[in-house]
């Protein structure tokens, strides 16, 4: 039996110890198809994906760009290399891999690739991309993840009816999906709070964006407006307010609602 072929069998019986769940096993038969065969791009890919199964994310990093240096083309190693950057919070790499892997393969994976994304852009703060990548997740194929992820998107925008519907889809989905239900709980938190709304003045400086509560520093009512700029003290009919920006030009005065 030549090299190759003893490398392709060590490959098949790492596979099986992949599906088994036995990753150090998995690890050495790998390791022995690349000493037969240090060309197999096949063979440092699933060595990659032994080392997640052990919680070794910097050495599977290692692993899938020998493979990708291997075969360039396979999208599927960028994708694995994302999100091995993302579990080890390398935001901007995961996003860099898994844009290059969506431009070779846009279905890579079905929609893992741009679940993957989606999250990635979520802890960059990116939170209109990662609706936008979260949707065409669902589109190609609905999972609880997948909408929670954009849920908690909606819900830092401020969006929080659309993140309550998209909380209750993934709990439908996924009903112990623990993320989705703090998400869920969050955002009724703040729906809540807006209709309890009540102005001092009818203020046409705040402007709807971020909850902040805060007092009239002399009739003490409460005030909620949302914000996206920094705020600055201004004096308004004897009253010291908080000016959260010019107003929107589709809002009344005295309108709590976004």
């Amino acid at each position: 039996m030549n090299k190759e072929a003893v490398a392709a069998a060590a490959i098949r019986r790492g596979r099986d110890c992949l599906k088994m769940g036995k990753y150090s096993q998995a690890l050495d038969l790998f390791g022995e198809a690349i000493l037969f065969n240090p060309g197999n791009a096949d063979a440092y890919y699933y060595l990659g994906v032994a080392s997640v199964g052990l919680e070794k994310h910097a050495a599977a990093i290692d692993c899938f760009t020998e493979a990708h240096k291997r075969s360039p083309g396979n999208a599927l190693f960028l994708v694995h290399r994302g999100t091995a950057y993302c579990t080890v919070g390398q935001y901007e790499s995961a996003v860099e891999d898994l844009n290059e892997a969506i431009h070779i393969d846009p279905g890579i994976e079905d929609a893992y690739a741009y679940y993957t994304r989606a999250f990635a852009y979520l802890k960059l703060r990116k939170y209109k991309r990662a609706i936008e990548d979260a949707t065409t997740a669902i589109q190609i194929r609905c999972t609880g993840g997948a909408y929670a992820c954009r849920a908690v998107a909606h819900l830092k925008l401020g969006q929080y009816e659309q993140s309550v519907e998209d909380s209750e889809e993934a709990l439908r989905l996924e009903p112990n999906n623990e993320g989705a239900q703090r998400c869920r709980e969050t955002a009724l938190k703040h729906i809540k709070r807006l209709k309890e709304h009540v102005t001092c003045c009818g203020c046409k400086h705040f402007r709807m964006w971020k909850p902040i509560e805060m007092y009239c520093t002399v009739k003490k009512d409460v005030v909620d407006p949302l914000h996206e700029n920094q705020p600055c003290y201004i004096e308004r009919k004897g009253l010291k307010w908080l000016d959260f920006g010019p107003p929107r030009k589709d809002r009344k005065v005295g309108d709590a609602t976004p």
